[in-house]
């Protein structure tokens, strides 16, 4: 029994979320249950509109939980596919595309949105020297500047 009613919950939540897509208000969905037929089991009345509004409130907040866990989910994946891209960069020696890395792993993560500056005047320099330095890491010994 409790199976059959948790059935007619979801069937009918789902219809109520069609008609709020939709958009229509509670009680328009309220009028369009009824007129298909689709009434509550129990009494044989249409349904309440506290019902519908209960069922709003509630597809609402699955909403808005699945739309937080896909955003966290796809930052997840775009970042692990920037440190890739860094990766690559680094052992193709590519300095502009590790930069470009570098920026896109910052915007995703909002470190843009500071309002500290930081200086990057330096940082040619230190990406050449870090590369220089992952190059020749077996012999130890930074490259001579030109």
């Amino acid at each position: 029994m409790k199976a059959i009613h948790e059935r007619q919950i979801d069937q009918r939540r789902a219809l109520v979320a069609k008609y709020t897509l939709r958009g229509y208000s509670q009680r328009g969905i309220v009028d369009t249950l009824k007129e298909k037929g689709i009434i509550n089991t129990r009494t044989g009345k249409s349904w309440a509109l506290g019902t519908i509004s209960s069922d709003s409130q509630e597809l609402v907040t699955q909403w808005r939980e699945k739309a937080g866990q896909d955003i966290s989910l796809h930052k997840a994946r775009l970042l692990a596919e920037i440190q890739e891209v860094k990766r690559a960069a680094w052992n193709s020696d590519d300095l502009s595309l590790v930069l470009n890395a570098i920026k896109e792993e910052a915007a995703l993560l909002g470190l843009n949105k500071s309002n500290t500056s930081i200086d990057i005047t330096n940082l040619p320099q230190i990406i050449y020297v870090r590369s220089a330095a992952y190059s020749n890491k077996n012999n130890n010994q930074l490259p001579q500047e030109n």
